[in-house]
């Protein structure tokens, strides 16, 4: 957990979804009020579960990955994300590959209430801003 001032980012690495549930309930606030969140193993199906997602207030959710050798973020994970993550979660790519660019889609969006970003002209990588005190 990365704390600054008032910015919260949970960055879980390859942590096992049910390690992570355990742990926030060990730090006693019931849902872990973070501002964003990047998921553990690059958005895979197994590690980023419901109870997971359930565990957090977040609206932001970093999704690192290419996609080259396993194909992350597995579309059950984002679904995940976009089913339990709050009002309006918002889906924060590196990558606009095969398994990201779906996501970026106006009728799903509207449908379900989420948000995308997308790296800017092709470019890998995207620069995140948070203003302390939101």
């Amino acid at each position: 957990l990365l704390e600054y001032q008032t910015l919260r980012i949970l960055l879980a690495g390859d942590a096992h979804p049910s390690t992570l549930v355990e742990t926030i309930a060990r730090l006693g606030e019931g849902k872990l009020a973070v501002d964003a969140c990047k998921l553990p193993h690059h958005g895979s199906r197994g590690s980023v579960s419901a109870d997971l997602i359930k565990h957090l207030d977040c609206n932001a959710y970093i999704f690192s990955s290419n996609g080259d050798q396993f194909a992350h973020p597995h579309p059950e994970a984002v679904a995940r994300v976009i089913e339990y993550g709050g009002d309006s979660p918002e889906l924060l790519f590196n990558y606009r590959t095969n398994e990201t660019e779906i996501w970026d889609d106006d009728t799903l969006r509207e449908a379900y209430g989420y948000r995308t970003s997308y790296p800017a002209d092709d470019k890998d990588g995207i620069v995140l801003e948070w203003s302390l005190g939101q």
